[in-house]
């Protein structure tokens, strides 16, 4: 019995030797690799496929494959293989080009941070933020040149390396992600934003290029989604509300439009961008008072500005210029005529002190005095009438 124990234990002491010895062989063929990298691109890629070679070797084997060093040098071997097959564009490693490699070279980079005893603890932070801060470097450049592409693979690789790290570069992954929509790589984009929702960082627009993403790909139930999914998990952002307002108005359909502006108005009654818009989708519908009570909250607030004093003076006009129409599609001798017309005039009148407001609070404004003008010759102020027509062609 004894010689059988004996003889097993030099058997397993041979084989881990070995594999231990396959460790090192890789770490000698990566650190050939790395002097032969820039200057010699046919001797660097053989290295690192040795390096390769002798790594599998020591990560299939049960006595070394859990071992720090193992998947240290593992993951970096994967990680140059998948960057350099990219790079240097060698037939040799035309193979490790699949993003899959990577994945590879990360993950047993994370493994051997799980190290009780932090042996390659800054060796791996060393390592991952020489390529985080680089390729941040070459991303943020080609982001400021429009170069969307260069933009994307460098910010979002930076962000990769800086999760291996057990960094969360919430921005890079953002304007990576608008380099890649930019670049028309929605796949990509989608991911990118993706993770920016998980990690709740610029979350309204994040959804909004989400939603997009969808549409550019004719996916539009799933954009409606995709905000709708959004509000739920954060009812009281108003920001998202407002994409999906955005998105109602965008695809012309009004009545859901108002919802998403009633629920938008009741975060924030007093949002004069939001009263506006309610006031003119009520018009559009033609819903007069529900119009005209959404700007009358707009001028409460904000009693001075053009918007609402403009908004309201068009209101009461074009509900006389319908009127005005009607009555003239009558047959001739309708006793309803003079009604409608009398009726008419009235709301030209009513829009009159309302654009004079928006007038005289913007007395350049082009449309204003336009409208201003229509509004005297219907209620048949014609020296009020000439004086806007002078300032009209003194502009």
């Amino acid at each position: 019995m004894k010689k059988i124990f004996l003889g097993l234990t030099i058997i397993i002491s041979a084989t881990s030797f070995s594999q231990k010895k396959n460790v090192t062989n890789a770490v000698m063929a990566f650190d050939d690799y790395n002097k032969n990298k820039l200057n010699d691109k046919e001797a660097a890629s053989k290295d690192l496929l040795e390096a390769k070679e002798y790594i599998d070797l020591a990560a299939a084997h049960e006595d070394t494959q859990a071992e720090s060093k193992t998947l240290y040098y593992k993951g970096k071997i994967y990680v140059e293989l998948s960057m350099y097959a990219n790079s240097s564009q060698l037939v040799s490693l035309a193979a490790f080009k699949d993003e899959k490699v990577m994945e590879t070279g990360f993950n047993s980079l994370r493994e051997a941070k799980k190290d009780p005893k932090d042996r390659y603890g800054d060796d791996i932070a060393n390592y991952v933020n020489f390529y985080r801060n680089n390729l941040y470097t070459l991303g943020s450049a080609a982001y400021s040149e429009q170069k969307y592409d260069v933009a994307m693979a460098g910010l979002l690789g930076a962000a990769e390396f800086g999760d291996v790290a057990g960094i969360v570069d919430s921005s890079f992954y953002f304007f990576g992600g608008i380099s890649a929509f930019n670049a028309e790589e929605y796949v990509i984009a989608q991911e990118a934003f993706q993770k920016c929702i998980e990690i709740n960082y610029n979350l309204d627009q994040s959804v909004a290029y989400q939603a997009q993403i969808f549409q550019k790909q004719g996916k539009t139930a799933e954009a409606e989604q995709s905000l709708k999914d959004a509000i739920s998990k954060y009812p009281k952002n108003k920001g998202l509300l407002i994409e999906l307002i955005n998105f109602y108005i965008d695809g012309d359909r009004d009545n859901e439009a108002l919802d998403a502006l009633n629920a938008a108005l009741e975060l924030d009654p007093k949002n004069t961008a939001l009263l506006f818009n309610s006031g003119a989708i009520y018009e559009n519908m033609g819903d007069f008072e529900n119009a005209k009570s959404a700007y009358e909250r707009l001028i409460a607030i904000e009693p001075e500005a053009v918007r609402g004093q403009f908004a309201m003076g068009g209101l009461y006009f074009n509900k006389g210029a319908d009127l005005n129409n009607a009555a003239n599609q009558l047959a001739l001798g309708d006793p309803k005529y003079d009604t409608m017309v009398e009726e008419s005039k009235g709301y030209f009148e009513k829009a009159v002190p309302f654009l004079e407001k928006a007038a005289e609070t913007s007395p350049k404004d082009r449309a204003v005095l336009e409208s201003l003008m229509a509004a005297y010759s219907k209620t048949g102020s014609m020296d009020k009438f000439k004086e806007i027509k002078a300032r009209i062609a003194a502009l």
